[in-house]
């Protein structure tokens, strides 16, 4: 399954493709539309957060609090961005890392994956510690935040469709392929286990990473529509449950080809997953008990964010939607596509909760808020500025990648 691993560095020159910060502008009052929101109840819970995804930076109804800064590159984003405290890491679809330091947006260093003249296709990066976690294709690397430095490089015969999940003590990562989980050494990049029979048909459109859960890796077997409970130190298989049967009390329908659409998420404090399926369902699922609680039909669902006792999801019908997690019953449904929408690729990136407003951004260029507590859309914002390829949140400020350059909120 796999051809050699070995320890070395190899680093490429900080290409000219990065520019300094070149411009600044602010956004007048006519950039800013109101479209309609359609609201069921009101969700009056206040929230408490459960997950990462949340923002701090100050969002207000006036507009000169939001503001342009723009720098170049000329190739496109692939893959999450994030950061570090001093440094922005990207990924260019020709497999170059490149770290960027945050106060003058000047290339810090560069590192080249070394795919030639091949395009990624599959991609992830995350940071633990002083390490950022890198698959790009068939390769997975290991790479030193500071001066990028590669520590661990792996290369698969497949190409890797998931994210890295670590141990709690960070000397093992767990990834897929669309054959096999695997466990690698971080330290040595050396493979300790190989289980195959974990299918991910639906490579392109469902790219999850696995999580862990009390020491075991819960692993969603995408065309089987199952949860597959691993013991994660020697890769034996602990448990299976078939997460939708027919017939179900909570009318959870037997899935096709290709079941679990975006990553699911795990409640650690009350042992409780939330995963979409179908696409059209959102299901909360009972670790302890190894049931399902509810299944909500919601067509289209494209992403999901948890904060207290409410799910907020986003659809592949450009809205919002609020969903209690106590009952499953949706609190509101927000219209966020109106006439004044704009063309071209129109998905939803991951959703962001700020201080008082859910934060919804459009891969054409538009960002709405939604008032989380009634799904009144409280402004919509049109950046002129190309696809918006990743988003981050760095220093309560939101930063879009576009494909004209970088678009700070603050």
């Amino acid at each position: 399954m796999l051809s050699g691993c070995s320890l070395f560095s190899k680093h490429a020159p900080v290409d000219d493709f990065l520019n300094k910060l070149s411009e600044e502008h602010v956004i007048t009052s006519h950039d800013i539309l109101l479209p309609e929101a359609r609201t069921n109840t009101i969700w009056h819970d206040d929230i408490d957060i459960v997950n990462s995804n949340i923002a701090h930076f100050k969002v207000s109804g006036k507009l000169d609090t939001w503001s342009l800064k723009h720098f170049a590159y000329s190739k496109d984003i692939v893959s999450d961005v994030v950061c570090d405290f001093d440094k922005i890491f990207i990924m260019t679809n020709t497999g170059v890392v490149v770290a960027i330091d945050k106060s003058d947006y000047c290339a810090v260093w560069t590192s080249d994956i070394g795919l030639k003249k091949e395009k990624v296709q599959f991609s992830s990066m995350s940071i633990y510690g002083n390490k950022l976690y890198v698959t790009a294709n068939n390769y997975f690397l290991i790479l030193s935040v500071v001066d990028g430095e590669e520590l661990v490089r792996v290369p698969f015969q497949n190409y890797i469709t998931s994210g890295v999940c670590l141990s709690d003590d960070d000397t093992k990562a767990y990834i897929k392929d669309d054959r096999a989980m695997y466990s690698v050494d971080t330290s040595s990049g050396r493979v300790t286990w190989i289980l195959l029979g974990t299918p991910d048909n639906i490579k392109i459109y469902a790219r999850t990473k696995s999580l862990l859960y009390k020491g075991d890796l819960l692993i969603t077997d995408y065309s089987a529509g199952q949860l597959s409970v691993i013991e994660s130190k020697k890769g034996g298989r602990l448990y299976q449950r078939v997460l939708f049967p027919q017939g179900h009390a909570c009318e959870i329908v037997q899935l096709s080809l290709g079941g679990v659409i975006c990553q699911p998420i795990l409640d650690k404090k009350n042992d409780m997953l939330y995963f979409a399926a179908g696409p059209d369902y959102i299901t909360k699922y009972d670790l302890k008990k190894q049931k399902a609680v509810w299944s909500k039909k919601i067509p289209g669902i494209r992403k999901m964010l948890l904060a207290g006792n409410t799910l907020f999801a986003t659809t592949m019908g450009r809205q919002a939607v609020s969903v209690n997690i106590d009952n499953g019953q949706l609190s509101w449904v927000a219209n966020l596509d109106t006439n004044l929408s704009k063309q071209g690729s129109r998905d939803f990136l991951q959703p962001l909760l700020v201080n008082e407003n859910l934060v919804v951004v459009s891969a054409n260029g538009e960002m709405f808020t939604v008032n989380p507590f009634n799904g009144r859309v409280a402004s919509r914002i049109n950046f002129d500025s190309g696809k918006v390829l990743a988003m981050c949140v760095i220093d309560d400020q939101l930063k879009l990648f576009t494909k004209k350059g970088m678009i700070e909120v603050r």
